[in-house]
């Protein structure tokens, strides 16, 4: 499914995602998982210097998305080598594992988000909080403040473009609600498309209101 943004920014999604995961910065190798730049990293909030080393495409994605399961990023990479590359470092801890021809999307949760607790720290002692320690226990006491969920896609031969467009509109509604209604639309208009067809997603308000 090839994801288009017709807002898309300057800055990578990939190098936007490694704020919150910086498995993305390390390299994919036997053993990545045990060195202690990866536990730094990845399990104590280090931050890295590197820069991503992916090949990177103008067709990349990157947006939030409401599923029935609950709040989710969707990324979608381009480039088979990006999304196997992708795939190894969040799903695998950096290790070169085998990514089957045929798998082309995968859903993978817990992954831990450093930016939604860094963002927390400097807010807690901005405002006086003197126990840091303290705080991040109470806040990573619940999965839902720090662990997210991404979606993770792979382009192709035989992709069918979702295309997004239109305006900037506040809809009234039960927003989960409106959430699975929308992915669940564009799911199905996916799904029983043809190989290399499209889909268009356009918001617009009618005379009706």
């Amino acid at each position: 499914m090839n994801l288009i943004n017709e807002t898309r920014v300057s800055e990578s999604p990939i190098s936007r995602l490694a704020k919150k995961y910086p498995q993305l910065l390390l390299p994919i190798r036997a053993g990545e998982k045990e060195t202690e730049e990866y536990r730094a990293a990845v399990l104590s909030g280090v931050p890295l210097s590197a820069e991503p080393d992916f090949i990177g495409s103008p067709g990349d994605f990157l947006s939030g998305v409401d599923t029935p399961a609950g709040k989710a990023e969707i990324l979608y990479l381009e480039n088979r080598e990006d999304f196997e590359h992708a795939f190894r470092a969040l799903a695998h801890r950096c290790e070169p594992v085998e990514i089957p021809a045929s798998v082309g999307a995968t859903t993978i949760r817990g992954l831990i988000n450093w930016e939604k607790i860094h963002n927390h720290r400097d807010a807690y002692l901005a405002a006086g909080g003197e126990d840091w320690s303290g705080e991040f226990n109470r806040f990573t006491s619940d999965k839902k403040n720090y662990l997210d969920s991404l979606i993770l896609l792979s382009g192709g031969d035989d992709d069918v473009a979702l295309s997004l467009t239109g305006e900037h509109l506040k809809v009234k509604g039960i927003r989960r609600l409106l959430g699975e209604m929308v992915y669940n639309l564009c799911d199905n208009a996916v799904k029983y498309n043809r190989p290399g067809g499209s889909v268009t997603v356009s918001v617009t308000l009618s005379e009706s209101g």
